[in-house]
């Protein structure tokens, strides 16, 4: 019986279902007839749609010296980095589909006036060209019209007209009929015109629609129709696609397209040159000042250093230096011979010595040659001569003299040669001071001269780029270079005729075997708690609870509330009914998979505790734990053995009052098992005699009936809880099949 309930109510018997179908054939065919009658509309209605693809390449503006050259100008002096040189391909997509490039198409196609006219009775065909009646307003009027305004024109062959002008909501607010072409129709939203179009052919009538939004919102509605995407992966290249009724009317559009977003990129490099060049102006004004006044500043500098130019006159410090440092060596050595000679004169142990040459002091050789001359002559005379020879002593007295004038020389030489000397030591430390100032004057001077040549650099720099800048403003290009102007494709879009009229046959025989299964499904769960009745063999209603989400029970939770009452009702019934012992044995049975059971029975079992009787709450759904996820308290498990481990007692507010709590042990044996086992009916017959009341929560009747027959024949009373719209019809009938002994079932309504 389990397996049996749950194929029921788990699948969909579609032998059961044909048969049905079979029956209503009448039924089947009148679907057929109106859904072949709607695919007949829909295909008199259709259009043929194709596709219109444009491809447009990205170029790379890095390869151009002049773009990256303003670019690294820019970026360098904080001028807000290269147009367009490092934008990518999605970028692009992004500014193609600008909604001022959208609109600026909308403004040049006109594409805010649509008009359609009227080929059949149910087929209106948008017309792009060749328009039988225009309209004629102010363009300004687009701009802020807010409101889609709808002018319906029926021209009768006469000629007359006849007018009707809906706005907002489709309402009428202008009508006027009869009235001859061309005409002015005056609206609270301005002046309108309607005349003869180069489609309009005199004689015959024309029925035309035409429609009228503003720019904004017509290139809002543009925008839904064109996709823009990659051509292919791993390319620059743009593939524009819009699908259309019109060929035209779709190329026209996305050349119009590609042409205004090439203006916009042209517009936005010119500005952006326009501001590189007002920039580099600026720069070269100020650089032109600035190079004058590092001129003047160098100017300044070398008259204040008496400079001309500063690495020559360093050069001439240096060798100056150096000369005069070679002169003062001469100078002293040439003064220390003649201190040596003076010395070597003045000691009358070298009256007989010859005086040695000095080659540096030219102007005293030829004396010192004749001193020495008349020394040898001395030593030849002393050689042969006696003491009181007349020519020894003339030629003593002739080398006196010749000493004599040759010391008072020597010191005037000496005395010369110590004037030079402190001269040239003079004239050394000048000039080397002077060259130990001269790095620190060149460096200044580099300094100087860096800043200006840098300036100079700088200020021709900005000389090419503004020549440049003026070049890439008139030949500004666009960035996309149309690979394919808009083509249409070979593809015809939309539905054929006979696969429209194939797809309205098939939902005409669906459509009431769905009709068919819908009311199946729906017939087979309880809509009225009569039919609970009825079905479940005349047991009553006795009460109608509607439970909230609170856990707690209702009784104690709110008193007053009518979930409270509506428990303390059932218990009243319970406790007045005929027949029954004083020890109580209640079954409560879900007819559904939910927690309604497990609420009836926590909030019946607290009910019966607060009468002072000795109440137990038995959870025998050994295949649900709803009743452990409403119960705070841990309960006592039933053992194997029929033993209880373990205690529950949940306290209740009146004194001495409470409700115990006991599970069934599921850990060594299957659920069914431990329902149908010995120790189960002894445990129950046992607790019965214990308790005043005991109130058994058992599983869902719709995939346990077995077990809960099992526990059903072990009670004194069950009650069964039926949720309209969920509990099933079979669930209810198979409460009858439980009734095998003479007690009382009864039926609680519950509304979750």
């Amino acid at each position: 019986m389990e397996n049996s309930e749950k194929n029921t109510t788990s699948f969909i018997n579609f032998a059961q279902l044909f048969k049905a179908y079979l029956k209503h054939w009448k039924w089947v065919a009148v679907s057929v007839l109106i859904f072949l009658f709607l695919g007949v509309i829909v295909y008199l209605r259709r259009e043929e749609h194709c596709e219109v693809v444009a491809q447009v390449l990205i170029s790379d503006e890095k390869a151009s010296s002049a773009s990256s050259k303003l670019g690294e100008f820019a970026s360098l002096f904080g001028g807000g980095g290269s147009f367009g040189a490092n934008r990518s391909v999605e970028d692009e997509m992004i500014i193609i589909k600008a909604h001022s490039v959208l609109k600026q198409t909308v403004i040049d196609l006109d594409m805010n006036l649509q008009y359609k006219v009227k080929k059949n009775l149910i087929k209106k065909e948008w017309c792009y060209y060749n328009r039988p009646i225009e309209l004629v307003y102010e363009k300004s009027m687009a701009d802020t019209l807010g409101v889609t305004l709808l002018f319906e024109v029926d021209v009768d062959d006469k000629g007359e007209a006849d007018v009707v002008v809906r706005g907002r909501k489709a309402r009428k607010i202008y009508e006027k009929k009869d009235i001859t072409l061309p005409a002015v129709i005056e609206t609270a939203y301005g002046t309108f015109g309607l005349e003869a179009g180069p489609g309009f052919i005199p004689g015959e009538s024309v029925s035309e629609d035409i429609s009228l939004c503003s720019y904004d919102k017509a290139a809002l509605g543009l925008d839904k129709l064109i996709a823009v995407d990659y051509s292919a992966k791993k390319t620059d290249i743009m593939r524009l696609d819009l699908v259309t009724t019109n060929p035209l009317y779709g190329q026209n559009v996305l050349n119009t397209l590609v042409k205004n977003y090439n203006d916009v990129t042209i517009a936005q490099k010119r500005d952006f040159n326009y501001k590189t060049l007002q920039f580099i102006e600026d720069r070269i004004a100020i650089l032109s000042a600035e190079v004058d006044s590092t001129e003047a500043q160098v100017e300044a500098f070398m008259a204040r250093r008496d400079l001309v130019n500063p690495q020559a006159q360093a050069g001439i410090y240096i060798g100056r230096t150096s000369t005069q440092e070679v002169e003062l060596v001469r100078a002293e050595a040439e003064y220390e011979l003649l201190t040596m000679a003076i010395d070597f004169l003045g000691n009358e142990a070298n009256n007989t010595s010859m005086l040695p040459i000095m080659p540096s002091i030219a102007s005293l050789t030829p004396l010192i040659e004749g001193y020495n001359e008349l020394i040898l002559k001395r030593l030849t005379i002393e050689a042969s001569a006696k003491g009181d020879n007349v020519a020894l002593k003339a030629i003593n007295a002739q080398i006196n003299a010749v000493r004599d004038n040759l010391l008072t020389a020597l010191n005037k030489q000496s005395e010369t040669s110590n004037v030079e000397i402190n001269e040239l030591r003079r004239q050394f430390a000048k000039s080397k001071d002077k060259l130990s100032t001269m790095p620190a004057i060149e460096r200044e001077y580099a300094n100087i001269m860096r800043q200006q040549t840098l300036k100079e650099q700088l200020y021709v720099y900005l000389l090419r780029q503004r020549e440049e800048t003026e070049m890439a403003i008139v030949g500004a290009h666009p960035r996309g270079v149309i690979v394919d102007e808009a083509f249409v494709t070979d593809a015809i879009l939309g539905m054929s005729p006979k696969v429209v009229l194939f797809t309205f046959l098939f939902l005409g025989l669906m459509i009431p075997g769905a009709i068919i299964l819908l009311l199946w499904i729906i017939g087979k769960r309880i809509s009225l708690m009569d039919q609970a009745v009825t079905l479940s063999g005349g047991d009553a209603v006795i009460a109608n609870i509607p439970f909230d989400n609170v856990s707690h029970p209702a009784v104690l939770n709110d008193a007053d509330s009518t979930e409270a009452k509506r428990v303390r009702l059932l218990r009243g019934n319970i406790l007045t009914s005929e027949g029954l012992d004083n020890n109580l044995t209640l079954a409560v049975i879900d007819t559904c998979d939910g927690e309604s059971s497990a609420r009836v029975a926590y909030n019946l079992a607290t009910a019966m505790a607060l009468t002072g009787r000795r109440t137990l709450l038995l959870d025998a759904d050994t295949f649900d734990n709803s009743m452990e996820r409403l119960v705070s308290s841990r309960p006592a498990v039933l053992q194997p053995d029929g033993s209880l481990s373990g205690s529950s007692h949940i306290a209740l507010p009146q004194n001495g009052m409470q409700l115990d709590y006991v599970t069934c042990d599921n850990h060594t044996m299957s659920g069914a098992d431990i329902l149908a086992s010995v120790m189960f009916e002894t445990a129950v017959k046992r607790l019965k005699g214990e308790y005043d009341v005991v109130v058994v929560k058992t599983p869902s009747l719709v995939n346990h009936y077995a077990s809960v027959e099992i526990v059903n024949n072990m009670v004194d009373m069950s009650i069964a809880t039926v949720e309209v719209g969920r509990t099933l019809k079979q669930s209810v009938r198979n409460l009858a099949l439980l009734d095998k002994h003479d007690f009382k079932s009864y039926l609680v309504e519950v509304n979750g």
